[in-house]
Protein backbone atom coordinates (compact mmCIF):
# COMPACT_ATOMS: atom_id res chain seq x y z
CA UNK A 1 0.00 0.00 0.00
CA UNK A 2 3.11 2.02 -0.15
CA UNK A 3 2.68 5.43 -2.39
CA UNK A 4 -0.83 5.34 -3.02
CA UNK A 5 -3.63 6.38 -1.70
CA UNK A 6 -6.13 4.45 -0.23
CA UNK A 7 -9.81 4.90 1.06
CA UNK A 8 -12.47 3.90 3.00
CA UNK A 9 -10.36 1.64 4.99
CA UNK A 10 -10.53 1.34 8.77
CA UNK A 11 -13.56 3.89 8.21
CA UNK A 12 -15.56 2.47 10.77
CA UNK A 13 -15.42 0.45 14.35
CA UNK A 14 -16.24 -2.85 13.45
CA UNK A 15 -18.88 -2.70 16.67
CA UNK A 16 -20.53 -0.15 15.03
CA UNK A 17 -23.38 -0.33 12.55
CA UNK A 18 -22.34 0.18 8.67
CA UNK A 19 -24.71 0.55 6.06
CA UNK A 20 -24.90 -0.32 1.83
CA UNK A 21 -26.36 3.42 2.33
CA UNK A 22 -23.64 4.56 4.26
CA UNK A 23 -21.23 2.87 2.10
CA UNK A 24 -22.50 4.65 -1.06
CA UNK A 25 -22.68 7.97 0.33
CA UNK A 26 -18.53 7.88 1.24
CA UNK A 27 -17.14 5.54 -1.51
CA UNK A 28 -19.13 8.39 -4.43
CA UNK A 29 -17.07 10.71 -2.23
CA UNK A 30 -14.60 9.22 -2.42
CA UNK A 31 -14.66 8.94 -6.35
CA UNK A 32 -15.99 11.70 -6.95
CA UNK A 33 -12.70 13.01 -5.50
CA UNK A 34 -9.82 11.11 -6.96
CA UNK A 35 -11.71 11.73 -10.55
CA UNK A 36 -11.38 15.62 -9.93
CA UNK A 37 -7.55 15.44 -9.41
CA UNK A 38 -7.50 13.64 -12.40
CA UNK A 39 -6.54 9.96 -11.51
CA UNK A 40 -8.79 6.75 -12.13
CA UNK A 41 -10.21 5.17 -9.65
CA UNK A 42 -9.83 1.41 -8.83
CA UNK A 43 -12.26 -0.43 -6.41
CA UNK A 44 -11.01 -3.54 -4.73
CA UNK A 45 -12.88 -6.07 -3.06
CA UNK A 46 -16.03 -6.05 -1.16
CA UNK A 47 -19.35 -7.48 -1.71
CA UNK A 48 -20.86 -7.88 -5.31
CA UNK A 49 -24.10 -5.91 -3.38
CA UNK A 50 -21.76 -3.10 -2.05
CA UNK A 51 -19.83 -2.88 -5.66
CA UNK A 52 -23.21 -2.77 -7.18
CA UNK A 53 -24.45 -0.17 -5.02
CA UNK A 54 -21.74 1.65 -5.43
CA UNK A 55 -21.66 1.67 -9.24
CA UNK A 56 -25.15 2.07 -10.57
CA UNK A 57 -28.83 3.60 -9.32
CA UNK A 58 -29.76 1.15 -6.69
CA UNK A 59 -33.01 2.01 -4.66
CA UNK A 60 -30.10 1.75 -1.88
CA UNK A 61 -31.03 5.89 -2.41
CA UNK A 62 -34.50 5.60 -0.97
CA UNK A 63 -35.03 7.73 2.32
CA UNK A 64 -37.44 6.81 4.86
CA UNK A 65 -39.06 10.09 5.57
CA UNK A 66 -40.04 8.52 9.78
CA UNK A 67 -36.56 7.79 10.61
CA UNK A 68 -34.25 10.85 8.89
CA UNK A 69 -31.56 9.88 11.31
CA UNK A 70 -31.41 6.34 9.41
CA UNK A 71 -29.16 4.50 6.79
CA UNK A 72 -31.82 3.91 4.42
CA UNK A 73 -33.75 0.99 5.64
CA UNK A 74 -31.36 -0.64 8.61
CA UNK A 75 -33.83 -2.86 9.96
CA UNK A 76 -32.21 -2.86 13.79
CA UNK A 77 -34.53 -0.73 14.86
CA UNK A 78 -37.09 -3.61 15.50
CA UNK A 79 -39.98 -1.51 17.75
CA UNK A 80 -40.51 0.79 14.71
CA UNK A 81 -41.04 -1.07 12.28
CA UNK A 82 -42.64 -4.67 13.64
CA UNK A 83 -45.86 -3.43 15.35
CA UNK A 84 -45.77 -5.50 17.62
CA UNK A 85 -44.95 -8.68 14.82
CA UNK A 86 -41.83 -9.65 16.02
CA UNK A 87 -42.13 -14.00 16.00
CA UNK A 88 -40.48 -15.06 12.79
CA UNK A 89 -43.67 -16.78 11.75
CA UNK A 90 -45.46 -13.74 11.97
CA UNK A 91 -43.08 -11.44 9.89
CA UNK A 92 -42.88 -14.12 7.13
CA UNK A 93 -46.34 -14.45 6.83
CA UNK A 94 -46.92 -10.32 7.12
CA UNK A 95 -44.58 -10.07 3.96
CA UNK A 96 -45.65 -13.04 2.04
CA UNK A 97 -48.96 -11.12 2.37
CA UNK A 98 -47.60 -8.14 1.75
CA UNK A 99 -45.15 -9.08 -1.33
CA UNK A 100 -45.36 -12.76 -1.88
CA UNK A 101 -42.56 -12.28 -4.90
CA UNK A 102 -40.05 -11.21 -2.30
CA UNK A 103 -41.17 -13.28 0.67
CA UNK A 104 -40.57 -16.66 -1.78
CA UNK A 105 -37.21 -15.55 -1.95
CA UNK A 106 -36.14 -15.46 1.33
CA UNK A 107 -36.29 -17.99 4.22
CA UNK A 108 -38.74 -18.30 6.93
CA UNK A 109 -35.90 -17.47 9.21
CA UNK A 110 -33.97 -14.27 7.36
CA UNK A 111 -35.22 -12.31 10.27
CA UNK A 112 -33.09 -9.41 9.03
CA UNK A 113 -34.39 -8.97 5.50
CA UNK A 114 -37.81 -9.96 6.09
CA UNK A 115 -37.77 -6.63 8.34
CA UNK A 116 -36.19 -4.60 6.18
CA UNK A 117 -38.29 -5.68 3.12
CA UNK A 118 -41.29 -4.61 5.76
CA UNK A 119 -39.86 -0.93 6.23
CA UNK A 120 -39.08 -0.84 2.53
CA UNK A 121 -42.73 -1.61 2.15
CA UNK A 122 -43.96 1.06 4.69
CA UNK A 123 -41.84 3.41 3.44
CA UNK A 124 -42.56 3.63 -0.31
CA UNK A 125 -45.82 2.27 -0.08
CA UNK A 126 -45.81 -0.65 -2.73
CA UNK A 127 -43.69 -3.87 -2.62
CA UNK A 128 -40.31 -4.29 -2.12
CA UNK A 129 -39.88 -6.73 -5.30
CA UNK A 130 -41.65 -3.79 -7.13
CA UNK A 131 -38.65 -1.50 -6.46
CA UNK A 132 -36.15 -4.16 -6.94
CA UNK A 133 -37.77 -4.90 -10.46
CA UNK A 134 -37.83 -0.69 -11.30
CA UNK A 135 -34.17 -0.95 -10.30
CA UNK A 136 -32.45 -0.16 -13.89
CA UNK A 137 -28.64 -1.07 -12.33
CA UNK A 138 -27.67 1.80 -14.61
CA UNK A 139 -24.07 2.40 -14.87
CA UNK A 140 -23.24 5.88 -13.26
CA UNK A 141 -19.63 5.67 -14.02
CA UNK A 142 -17.77 4.53 -16.93
CA UNK A 143 -15.87 1.40 -15.44
CA UNK A 144 -14.53 -1.79 -16.31
CA UNK A 145 -15.64 -4.26 -13.58
CA UNK A 146 -13.53 -7.65 -13.35
CA UNK A 147 -14.57 -10.11 -11.58
CA UNK A 148 -12.61 -12.98 -10.20
CA UNK A 149 -14.42 -16.22 -9.56
CA UNK A 150 -13.53 -19.98 -7.85
CA UNK A 151 -15.20 -22.97 -7.04
CA UNK A 152 -17.42 -22.74 -4.12
CA UNK A 153 -15.03 -25.32 -2.23
CA UNK A 154 -11.75 -23.29 -2.92
CA UNK A 155 -13.77 -20.52 -1.52
CA UNK A 156 -14.72 -21.88 1.57
CA UNK A 157 -11.16 -22.86 2.65
CA UNK A 158 -9.61 -19.85 1.46
CA UNK A 159 -12.12 -18.19 3.81
CA UNK A 160 -11.61 -20.51 6.45
CA UNK A 161 -8.16 -20.08 6.00
CA UNK A 162 -8.33 -16.29 6.31
CA UNK A 163 -10.57 -16.22 9.64
CA UNK A 164 -7.82 -18.86 11.21
CA UNK A 165 -5.41 -16.27 10.38
CA UNK A 166 -7.02 -13.48 11.52
CA UNK A 167 -7.80 -15.22 14.98
CA UNK A 168 -4.44 -16.56 15.60
CA UNK A 169 -3.58 -12.69 14.85
CA UNK A 170 -5.67 -11.47 17.37
CA UNK A 171 -8.73 -9.98 15.49
CA UNK A 172 -10.82 -10.68 19.01
CA UNK A 173 -8.39 -9.31 21.19
CA UNK A 174 -8.37 -6.34 18.81
CA UNK A 175 -12.03 -5.99 18.87
CA UNK A 176 -13.25 -6.16 22.42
Amino acid sequence: MDGDIHHLIAITDPSEPFSVREFVRLGRAALSDIKSRGNCPIIVGGTFYYVVALLTDTFVSYENPSHPERDGFSCDDEESISDGVADNDQLYAELSRLDPIRANKLHPNDTRRIRRSREVIKTIGRPHSDAIADCTHNLLYRCMCIWLNAEPDIVKQRIADRVRMMIDQGVIEQNR
